[in-house]
């Protein structure tokens, strides 16, 4: 969008080498401005695939940019100035940072009946910490899985768990169910209600 264009501009230090890109068919006025005045590469893309995969890939596609609010109908709509289609949004709506209702927190986006799941920044230091942190008892820890049924398990192959980023890390076991153990659990199988 038109702010973050004007943003990734103002950032970029002289001789950095980048390009914008854009879906062919979508931002065309845009990156035509911004390749004109700023001699800025743009690469266009095109999704290429059978028609189940980019069906989706366009509904997806059009509800990012179909909002009335989007840089793509703000660009075409002549009323508009570039000032107002490239303003900070956050600046826009600084004055009602006192109003809880207006910006919700990651925590609070669905509301009282639902906290959102913790968002981690991999960049963040602190983020990193704490992951490193609340995984320290289980560094060594080795994890055992196997069958829990409703009689005696026979089943005893069992196979070692690595990790995938270190082969020497033996994560844990796994052991597998046998035929038998199948058997027995459907027979003592009973409703949950």
């Amino acid at each position: 969008n038109a702010n973050s264009v004007a943003m990734i501009l103002e950032m970029a230090e002289e001789n950095t080498i980048f390009e914008f890109q854009r879906l062919h068919g979508m931002g065309e006025t845009l990156h035509r401005i911004t390749v004109m005045n700023e001699n800025i590469r743009c690469r266009i893309y095109a999704p290429v695939g059978p028609h189940r995969d980019l069906l989706a890939y366009l509904v997806r596609r059009l509800l990012e940019n179909g909002a009335n609010s989007s840089f793509v109908n703000q660009i075409i709509d002549t009323s508009l100035s570039s000032e107002d289609i490239a303003a900070d949004p956050l600046i826009s709506i600084k004055s009602d940072f006192d109003k809880p209702q207006q910006i919700k927190k990651p925590k609070s986006l669905f509301g009282k009946g639902r906290c959102n799941s913790k968002g981690w920044d991999l960049h963040n230091e602190s983020d990193i910490e704490q992951i490193i942190f609340a995984r320290t008892n289980f560094k060594n820890h080795q994890w055992n899985s196997h069958p829990m049924i409703a009689g005696i398990v026979t089943g005893r192959e069992e196979i070692t768990i690595k990790n995938p980023a270190d082969l020497s890390d033996i994560v844990g076991f796994v052991t597998y169910a046998n035929e038998d153990d199948v058997k027995t659990a459907i027979k003592y199988a009973k409703n949950w209600l």
